[in-house]
């Protein structure tokens, strides 16, 4: 089962393990929410282009489905996200 759990901006997130991380960019009049993973896979963005995901929901959606994929068994997401 995948967990997904906040932290807020500015604490530290573990320096090991297969974890994702969804960060909020707000841009004018728009939010966009990007996937990273942490040190075992660290140029992997989702989604690849300029453009991120619309909703929050769809980004835990598609971070679920890469986690699944992956193996990895985390999501964390900033707090102000949320």
């Amino acid at each position: 089962m995948i967990e997904v759990t906040t932290y807020r901006s500015g604490e530290s997130l573990p320096s090991e393990g297969d974890y994702l991380v969804i960060n909020k960019i707000s841009r004018i009049r728009v939010s966009e929410y990007y996937i990273s993973a942490g040190p075992s896979a660290p140029d992997l963005r989702l989604p690849p282009g300029p453009v991120g995901f619309a909703s929050q929901e769809t980004a835990i959606g598609e971070a679920r489905k890469a986690a699944e994929a992956r193996g990895f068994s985390t999501i964390y997401v900033e707090l102000a996200s949320l």
